[in-house]
């Protein structure tokens, strides 16, 4: 069974990608009690191994499916969290979403606030983003402050290009996947998997 991680970038239009892939009949994507299952993140869960892992998150396929698949965009600022994917998968089709930066910026900035994560205006957040994230003080996966920081794209993407066949590798723009019949076509056809639907 083939696999398939969508691995970022936060606020960035995963989630709609995401809805995307979990529609087409050959494609599991695999649902959480969470937003997001973040398996990779934790050292405890992966040491469960491969089979546990699918188990939790795939127990239901469907004669069709020829293909599983997470999202979880914390896994993109993760070195480590690379590591345990190829360890697992290490043909896994790698995939990146990536946003206008600024626009992601700010959707950010919008979601750390909306979820009480965020008490500064938007002008002192970025003033004092590399001072907050500095200070390691915050309880999520990932930092929720680092708005300018998350869109140095290219830092996060080499986590994967040094691991993964370049082939295996796919990055979206945001703005081209919307609305974008042939994009979406051209996603299908890039796993393998029946492009008309």
């Amino acid at each position: 069974m083939k696999s398939l991680f969508i691995v970022g970038a936060q606020r960035s239009g995963s989630t709609y990608l995401k809805e995307i892939l979990g529609s087409h009949p050959q494609i599991a994507m695999a649902h959480s009690v969470k937003a997001e299952p973040k398996f990779f993140l934790d050292e405890e869960l992966v040491g469960k191994g491969k089979s546990y892992y699918e188990k939790l998150y795939f127990h239901s396929l469907q004669p069709t499916t020829s293909l599983i698949g997470e999202k979880s965009t914390s896994y993109l600022e993760s070195e480590e969290v690379a590591i345990r994917i190829k360890s697992f998968y290490p043909d896994a089709y790698i995939l990146i979403i990536l946003r206008n930066p600024i626009f992601r910026a700010y959707s950010n900035y919008l979601f750390s606030k909306f979820n009480m994560l965020e008490s500064l205006d938007f002008g002192d957040a970025l003033e004092f983003e590399k001072e907050r994230i500095a200070k390691k003080r915050f309880n999520t996966s990932v930092c929720p402050w680092a708005y300018v920081q998350r869109g140095h794209y290219i830092n996060y993407i080499q986590h994967y290009a040094n691991l993964f066949n370049r082939d295996n590798i796919k990055i979206i723009i945001f703005e081209e996947l919307i609305n974008n019949l042939s994009t979406v076509r051209n996603l299908y056809n890039w796993l393998g998997i029946e492009t008309a639907f």
